[in-house]
């Protein structure tokens, strides 16, 4: 209570640019929640479309939606970070504006961080992609806090003012899982609803999960992993809590980078493996990395042989048009041939 006036329970921020195909629906989910007692904050970032519009006429609908219009497009971490400002509850998050919520979302996560004490109450989502229209969940596992995304999450407004936790505005992606990292790296205390759900699309045009990263988002890429790491190394952490970070929040993402997107400045692939390969020498990650690649693959990260990474070939041969019989793998003018794929049979040059 502040001065008479009664604040909210939670605050509600959607940062907004250019999505007036989508955020109707996001704020008709978030204005049929159960617990009704939230503010809404919209920042819109200098959207040339209708989505201020949009915005306005529900804020006009609504008193519990407040709408800020940002001057001049400064990115969506800046969005967020207004939007954290400018809220004035205990309990603050986030949600994309292409996405919504269920009814009961906010009403249990709000329900569990205030009966836990806890820093943050995450959620499960369901996920879509917009291509193919497939749908599936993702349910988080109690221990494997590094796991969730920032969007299912109900913060407590003390606890990221205290750890300076805020969103990377120097980064054109990744920014959310940056600061999900430090989030976790720093909570005392985090508690999940796996029945709270979250909906996720993605893949929707001109979004950050476009197949080809340009050099800027391939620069915030690299810097964003840049800073996982060294967060990682200063939580003092266990060795083996160091290496299952560096895995789950660092390299799986490098993985993933280097064998399904593309890049439209062949710099930055090469940047993207150097980053690899330092990984890969300097840290317990091996294991890992020769699941993802194969041990033949590794050993151009080991030997930081950038061309015969990119060259690498495999191809199987099958016995009665099923069984995996033999496989030959190839990098560069080297075939390493195998028997039901794991017994070596020999090299040819």
């Amino acid at each position: 209570m502040i001065m008479g006036v009664k604040l909210a329970k939670i605050s509600v921020i959607i940062p907004c640019y250019n999505v007036e195909d989508f955020v109707a629906r996001c704020l008709d989910s978030l204005l049929k929640q159960t617990l009704s007692d939230i503010e809404i904050i919209c920042v819109d970032d200098k959207s040339t479309d209708n989505t201020l519009k949009i915005l306005k006429q529900y804020a006009k609908q609504d008193k519990r939606i407040k709408v800020i219009a940002h001057k001049e497009n400064s990115g969506v971490s800046v969005a967020r970070n207004t939007g954290i400002d400018a809220a004035g509850s205990d309990y603050l998050c986030v949600v994309d504006p292409d996405d919504y919520v269920d009814a009961d979302f906010y009403e249990k996560l709000y329900n569990k961080i205030t009966s836990t004490n806890a820093d943050v109450a995450h959620g499960s989502f369901i996920a879509t992609n917009l291509v193919t229209n497939a749908s599936w969940t993702v349910v988080y596992k109690p221990g494997k806090k590094y796991i969730f995304a920032h969007w299912t999450g109900l913060y407590r407004r003390k606890f990221l003012k205290e750890n300076n936790i805020r969103y990377n505005p120097e980064l054109k992606n990744s920014e959310d899982t940056l600061f999900i990292t430090e989030v976790v790296l720093k909570t005392r205390k985090i508690e999940y609803v796996k029945d709270a759900y979250y909906h996720y699309f993605h893949l929707r045009t001109n979004s950050l999960d476009s197949q080809s990263f340009s050099h800027s988002k391939a620069m915030s890429l690299l810097k964003s992993w840049n800073i996982k790491v060294r967060l990682i190394q200063d939580a003092n952490l266990s060795s083996r809590d160091t290496n299952d970070f560096l895995i789950q929040v660092v390299a799986k993402s490098v993985a993933s980078v280097i064998k399904f997107k593309d890049f439209e400045n062949s710099q930055d692939t090469l940047d993207v493996f150097k980053f690899m390969v330092m990984l890969y020498n300097k840290y317990n990650v091996k294991k890992y990395f020769k699941k993802e690649f194969g041990s033949v693959r590794c050993k151009s990260i080991k030997r930081e042989n950038f061309d015969a990474f990119m060259s690498y070939e495999k191809q199987r041969l099958y016995l009665f048009g099923f069984l995996p019989l033999v496989k030959i793998e190839k990098m560069q003018s080297v075939r390493y041939i195998k028997l039901f794929e794991i017994i070596p049979l020999f090299k040819l040059k």
